[in-house]
């Protein structure tokens, strides 16, 4: 650095004393021949010292009335390059990073300026500085609407600013510059991913990019559950566990077993009526089943589900009987359920857990779809003005 400044000073002197001189001899002709012109000199200005995040930044020379030019001394052309150097709004850049650099601590680039009256130079200093990274682990969540979480790489910086996309911050943990480098996150919208977003910067002021991350929740399993609807207002429904995956617990305060047993087969004898259980299975996530035994203790996911029993005995009314039935059986997937001309009904379809997966309001025996339905067996419950009827339906 000392040695690329003297000898700019050295030129410079060297230049400006022949100038000097020069101008002392072309003055005393002008006196002698009577006829005085005032020169104006060239004053470089290179701007103030700065520094740049990253390996480039726009310089500002202050140019006055000669023709400018960049330079950088030896050994650091290889260094330091000039996009434009007469431009004193060049682009500067390095092949180096100067932060914690105990060779390349700072570069010192030069800026002459020369006319035919002298020439003159001006030094800044200028630092290239390291900029952060933003990159995060995601721990994902193991079981949906829990915890998710996520920890920066670069631990240590002192600003960092997250985006959750409506997530709930459960603890969060700072290091000793205040920087928030880890948390625990979870969110209550039902969305099956979430968007994740994070920058930050370091000591020396730099930000990093933005980096964004998609977290998904992971699928709940489907209950294995056999549902036998209650007849004539008796007690006669039940629910049989079906699963050897899940495990299922009696919730319901005051019919069938005490709250919290577990159910590994049938419970019967159940009036009509709503009944609530809890289900434990091991995470889908298996891959960070390891991960999660470290940061929760388990790697179980919990949640209930609540079964209906409703009533699928006639109501009254004059029975269609035979006249009914549903076409074909086992279907694919469409079907027609046979009704008598001029007969209109509601039909509602139920699957094996007894969930309502298709209505119509008003069915006059057009062709049913349908979509998206797992293979199994189907309740079709048909209500009239005059009557209720049931038909049961396997879809293959």
């Amino acid at each position: 650095m000392q040695n690329t400044l003297l000898v700019c000073l050295s030129e410079c002197f060297i230049s400006e004393l022949f100038y000097t001189m020069k101008k002392i001899i072309y003055l005393l002709s002008l006196i002698l021949l009577g006829n005085i012109v005032f020169a104006q000199v060239p004053i470089a200005d290179a701007g103030n010292d700065t520094s740049f995040c990253g390996y480039y930044g726009e310089l500002n020379a202050m140019p006055s009335v000669g023709v400018g030019e960049w330079s950088v001394g030896s050994p650091y052309e290889d260094i330091i390059t000039f996009d434009e150097p007469n431009n004193p709004n060049s682009v500067v850049r390095s092949q180096m990073i100067t932060s914690n650099n105990p060779t390349y601590d700072a570069f010192e680039l030069v800026w002459t300026e020369s006319n035919e009256y002298g020439t003159s130079c001006d030094t800044i200093v200028v630092h290239f500085l390291r900029i952060p990274v933003s990159s995060f682990i995601v721990y994902p969540v193991p079981c949906f609407g829990s915890q998710a979480f996520f920890r920066v790489i670069e631990d240590s910086l002192p600003e960092m600013y997250w985006s959750f996309n409506g997530g709930v911050v459960d603890s969060v943990w700072q290091n000793s510059l205040g920087g928030e480098y880890a948390a625990f996150v979870h969110w209550e919208n039902g969305a099956e991913s979430h968007d994740v977003s994070l920058y930050v910067f370091n000591t020396e002021g730099c930000r990093s990019p933005a980096i964004l991350e998609t977290v998904y929740e992971p699928s709940i399993p489907e209950s294995d559950i056999l549902i036998t609807n209650a007849t004539d207002g008796l007690s006669n429904g039940s629910i049989e566990i079906v699963s050897d995956n899940l495990q299922y617990f009696w919730l319901h305060p005051e019919i069938g077993p005490e709250p919290g047993t577990e159910i590994n087969n049938i419970i019967d004898s159940l009036p009509v009526g709503e009944y609530l259980l809890r289900r434990r299975y091991e995470s889908l996530n298996t891959y960070y089943h390891n991960i999660y035994l470290d940061l929760f203790g388990s790697y179980d996911c919990y949640d209930e589900i609540s079964v209906e029993i409703i009533d699928v005995s006639y109501v009254g009314g004059v029975s269609v009987g035979g006249e009914v039935g549903v076409f074909p059986n086992p279907s694919t997937g469409s079907f027609v359920v046979d009704i008598p001309e001029e007969y209109s009904c509601r039909l509602t379809i139920l699957n094996m857990y007894g969930q309502v997966v298709k209505s119509v309001f008003d069915y006059k025996g057009e062709e049913l779809f349908l979509e998206n339905q797992n293979p199994g067996l189907y309740l079709i419950i048909g209500e009239s003005k005059l009557e209720r009827f049931t038909l049961h339906l396997v879809l293959k």
